[in-house]
């Protein structure tokens, strides 16, 4: 088959989670055989940018590369009616009108390569890809941008929250503009052949909203290390202090979302219960856009930025424990499912289950509720090396079941099969 994946980026592994699972997809997908062509958009965000040492890297292993620019408006000045009508029947093109304005060099471009099937990766594709006549479209995509805004608005709001008149206004317009995302979002759902989500939680929202081409997929990964994990574990020399890792870059909202539990809950209780002289937590990746209340902890003795690492299969393999504070129900969280590859043992926030369902309290994670509950679940297993090697077998064996590159592979390309196999009947 021809498959078009389409992006807002240069899926590459060192962007991200998302970056390591749809690089993995496509990889996969050049493996067993099949042509891909990947149309990237970019200009929407600064930091995205062309990625030629990427783009070589794809051709090396078959696949063409096609950047298409994205297509920044001028504000508009909208009519009273026109509000109106967005609040009652709200469409792709009022709420997204530069995405609007991208979609036809996208289809375009799409038309003349004449694939068997569209692979959108990630919301954005969608909406650049929405209307597409010529190919079914299987979407994946963790969630919809109503999800986004719901939680940056609880965990991360551009007001700070009190009982004061501009908070109030500012959360009855957020929430109202959360629900005519959630209506639009919807619609462009239902014309996808195939709805992807790698969140089994956002299965019973299609069925809610009648959305029958809706199905969960796992979020495949690639195995740096291999048969050999466990001896390149095994080799690191660890420090007197335990190393906490937490990984991932903050300019996502559900990355944000876990920085109030950890700096104002898990940190403190920490320090209470445990000593500040027992731990050190190693924080990689991006955090120039950590928010600025957060600023005040970038002295604090037990934390340590490091910033972007990249390979960082070094911080993996030396850290003692790899904290998820992440409590946003949003999709997979795909750092998990890294650590997995490394044997690490993981104490992340029970939220995280329902991206990855496979995670289980004390067989292959140490999950908690609140910024209390994982500190004292890190103590445990901080104090307990037999359990730490415990959970690290059992996440290692759950990655090698579940989510090997070959095993999701083989899932999606199951399902595009059916798409186009229905699309052409």
């Amino acid at each position: 088959m021809h498959l078009v994946t389409v992006a807002p980026s240069i899926p590459s592994p060192n962007t991200g989670g998302g970056g390591n699972w749809n690089a993995s997809l496509i990889k996969q997908f050049l493996k067993m055989g099949h042509q891909v062509t990947h149309i990237a958009v970019i200009g929407k965000h600064e930091s995205i940018k062309v990625d030629t040492g990427a783009i070589e890297s794809y051709r090396k292993l078959g696949a063409e590369v096609v950047v298409v620019p994205y297509c920044r408006k001028h504000a508009l000045t909208r009519s009273f009616v026109h509000n109106v009508r967005t609040v009652l029947a709200p469409n792709f093109e009022d709420l997204w009108p530069e995405e609007a304005a991208t979609r036809p060099q996208v289809i375009q471009v799409i038309e003349k390569l004449a694939p068997d099937c569209v692979v959108p990766l990630a919301f954005d594709a969608v909406l650049y890809t929405h209307g597409l006549k010529c190919a079914p479209r299987f979407g994946v995509q963790a969630e919809g941008p109503h999800i986004n805004t719901y939680v940056n608005w609880r965990y991360n709001p551009d007001v700070a929250p009190g009982p004061t008149l501009r908070y109030l206004s500012y959360t009855l317009k957020t929430l109202l503009v959360a629900k005519l995302q959630e209506k639009a979002y919807a619609d462009l759902t239902a014309g996808l052949s195939t709805a992807a989500f790698a969140g089994a939680h956002y299965l019973k929202w299609a069925r809610k909203k009648n959305l029958h081409n809706a199905v969960f997929v796992t979020t495949p990964v690639p195995d740096p290390l291999g048969p050999s994990w466990r001896q390149r574990r095994d080799a690191v020399r660890r420090g007197p202090k335990c190393k906490i890792l937490m990984i991932g870059h903050l300019h996502s909202t559900s990355n944000k979302s876990g920085l109030p539990i950890f700096f104002e809950e898990t940190l403190p209780e920490l320090e209470r219960s445990w000593g500040v002289e027992n731990f050190e937590v190693h924080i990689v990746g991006r955090n120039d856009a950590m928010p600025k209340r957060f600023d005040k902890w970038r002295i604090h003795p037990a934390l340590v930025f490091r910033g972007p690492v990249y390979p960082a299969d070094d911080e993996f393999l030396s850290s003692d424990i790899l904290l998820v504070t992440v409590p946003a129900k949003t999709g997979s969280r795909v750092r998990i499912i890294n650590g997995f590859t490394y044997g690490c043992c993981i104490v992340a926030h029970s939220a995280n289950a329902l991206g990855i369902p496979e995670l289980v309290h004390e067989q292959n994670v140490l999950l908690g509720k609140s910024g209390k509950e994982l500190a004292s679940e890190i103590v445990r297993a901080a104090r307990d090396a037999e359990l730490r090697e415990r959970l690290g077998e059992a996440g290692r064996k759950t990655y090698d079941q579940f989510y090997a590159e070959e095993i999701g592979a083989r899932q999606y390309l199951s399902l595009i099969e059916q798409a186009v196999s229905t699309f052409r009947n």
